[in-house]
Order: C-alpha cells, then sequence, then structure tokens
C-alpha cells in the first residue's frame, strides 16, 4: 500500500505555486535532484509540473521559462492516489496515463507522492533472496526483444514503461527476474 512506502521514504512533497514561473519550477527541481513539482492552491492539488512538461511545452516551443507561469504548462487535473491504495492500482495508473508521479491526497489534502521508482524499489525488496536479478550485458548491445523468451519465465524490471512498447531495447536496461 501506499502508505506503507511514504512511512519508509517520509512524506514531504515539493510543490509549487502555480503563479511562480517555469524558470522558478526548474531551478526547485534542479536543487533536489526530483523530476516533478506538486502545484498547489491553500493546501489543495490544482496540478503538477514535471521535467517533460517543462521540455515540451516550454523548451521546445522556445517560450521564456522567466516569463512563463507553472499554471500555463501543469498538467490538471492530476492523477492521485490515496493511503490504502494499492501498489498494483498505482502502477496501472501509472501505465495507463503514461506518468511517472502519483499525488497522495487524503480528505482533500496533500499528504505525500508515490513515483514509479518508489514502487519498483518494493519490487525488488519484495523479491528478497527467491528473486534473482541478472543484468544480461553491460555494453549498449541491440536486444530483440522476441528473443526474449529464450530465458523462460521472466519479467521486465529496472526499464521504463514507455520502453516495452518497443520492440528493441539496449541490453544494458534490461533485467531479468526469475
Amino acid at each position: 500500500m501506499v502508505k506503507h512506502i511514504l512511512a519508509k521514504k517520509g512524506w514531504f512533497v515539493a510543490s509549487i505555486g502555480k503563479d511562480q514561473t517555469i524558470l522558478d519550477a526548474a531551478r526547485e527541481m534542479n536543487a533536489r535532484k526530483i523530476g516533478a513539482l506538486v502545484v498547489t492552491e491553500a493546501g489543495n492539488v490544482v496540478g503538477i509540473v514535471t521535467e517533460r512538461d517543462i521540455m515540451t511545452k516550454v523548451v521546445v516551443p522556445q517560450l521564456d521559462p522567466g516569463k512563463t507561469t507553472v499554471k500555463e504548462v501543469m498538467t490538471s487535473p492530476v492523477a492521485c492516489c490515496r493511503l490504502d491504495t494499492s501498489l498494483d492500482e498505482c502502477r496501472e495508473v501509472m501505465t495507463d496515463k503514461r506518468i511517472r508521479h502519483l499525488p497522495v491526497v487524503e480528505q482533500g489534502r496533500l499528504v505525500g507522492i508515490v513515483t514509479a521508482g518508489d514502487i519498483q524499489a518494493v519490487q525488488f525488496e519484495q523479491a528478497g533472496d527467491g528473486g534473482h536479478i541478472a543484468v544480461l550485458r553491460i555494453d549498449p548491445v541491440d536486444l530483440d526483444l522476441d528473443d526474449a523468451a529464450d530465458f523462460g519465465p521472466w519479467q521486465l524490471g529496472v526499464m521504463r514503461n514507455d520502453l516495452l512498447h518497443q520492440r528493441h531495447a539496449t541490453a544494458a536496461s534490461l533485467a531479468i527476474l526469475r
């Protein structure tokens, strides 16, 4: 459950106001080494701004990040979860919506954030001694995913969701879990 992740990683959520600039947002993300800020107004979630939002909505169209506001770029409405949401449900929402961050909201208030990395870490932790992780190769050699059946029962890990939709991946990005 989400509450178990937050109990372990902490409850802090980096946030920003919708009237602040994208330059402010980028500086905050850079300083904290994170990929998203939850946009709040009076403690309520009104949006989320991510590195991807900044890249596609500010950098590519060559907008001035010092003049562009967060509300012009943020994603809204935001997919959120609750403390009692299962990790499987979070993973499903993230995969379906192609997102990596889910703010956690209880009684209308932001209480945390769960990321795809958080969920992946729990999966590896739960694998424990029964989970064997084998990196196929370190060098970046193309691996045809059709050949992966030769490895027997497998599950892709350490791989971004969008990679699952491609026919090829670098061997360094694959981990086989047995």
